[in-house]
């Protein structure tokens, strides 16, 4: 049975409404997301993927009998509800005149704030890891990154933990906004910039991403390793009318699936 729980045909206004919606929103979040450029995506599996299962553990065993547990992890729903005056989307059907997108702009970026909050830090009291704070996950000290070399040598150390795990390449890169700007930094001698010189190594992609407060975590690419699972990927739901004015709601649910914690080195001071 083909159910529409998001209600989108019971709203009074045409697809145009919709194209001009689902247009700003993905606008608006595309600006912000920072994770799904680090990991690899796996589906979206739909609105009813409520959780992800881990690998098989041995419970109890013996010569006989071996009783195995199967760990899950949450699939979280992030949500944000937005109203349009009436009169504003009546009158973009008569006339064309486009609404004020700015309360569906603001809703997609809340919304994509959260969704990497949640793959960066998790969401540890509910069991639900961030790369930042994964379990058997490789961590590094953050050393100053005040004069040219030292941000390089410090990933460079990363590199090297993984490399000693077995995970030869290629990486990927995330940082918070003031070590990845730093990495725009001169050496004195007039040579490149020291992004150059850490792109040669982290070939996967090097983002800045304001979720990571202070340091930066380096990852082995591959969803063999780490991945982004999506059930509902990010779309508006139709609320209905109240008092004058369109409500609806933007949700999306998804969760960092962790193959290999050894596969993350987090770079942290």
């Amino acid at each position: 049975m083909n159910v529409d729980y998001l209600d989108r045909a019971e709203a009074p206004f045409g697809p145009d409404v919709w194209a001009k919606l689902d247009e700003t929103v993905v606008g608006a979040a595309s600006s912000q997301l920072t994770g799904r450029r680090l990991l690899e995506i796996e589906g979206p599996h739909g609105l009813g993927l409520k959780s992800i299962a881990g690998p098989d553990e041995d419970l109890i065993g013996d010569v006989e009998s071996t009783v195995c547990l199967s760990p899950v992890t949450p699939v979280p729903t992030i949500k944000h509800s937005f109203t349009l005056p009436m009169r504003d989307v009546a009158n973009y059907e008569t006339t064309g005149v486009l609404f004020n997108v700015r309360a569906v702009a603001t809703a997609a970026i809340q919304v994509a704030r959260r969704e990497d909050d949640i793959i960066f830090n998790g969401i540890p009291d509910h069991g639900i890891p961030g790369l930042l704070n994964i379990s058997d996950a490789a961590t590094i000290n953050l050393n100053p990154w005040t004069e040219p070399g030292m941000a390089f040598e410090n990933i460079m150390e990363a590199v090297n933990v993984l490399d000693d795990r077995g995970l030869h390449g290629p990486y990927a890169l995330a940082l918070s906004p003031p070590l990845y700007n730093a990495l725009f930094r001169l050496y004195p001698n007039g040579g490149p910039a020291e992004l150059e010189q850490v792109r040669m190594m982290v070939t996967g992609g090097i983002i800045k991403s304001p979720s990571i407060a202070n340091g930066g975590v380096l990852v082995a690419v591959g969803k063999q390793f780490l991945s982004l699972v999506i059930g509902q990927d990010l779309v508006t739901a139709y609320v209905g009318p109240q008092c004058g004015e369109f409500e609806f709601c933007l949700m999306e649910s998804l969760v960092l699936k962790v193959a290999l914690p050894q596969a993350v080195c987090a770079i942290t001071g």
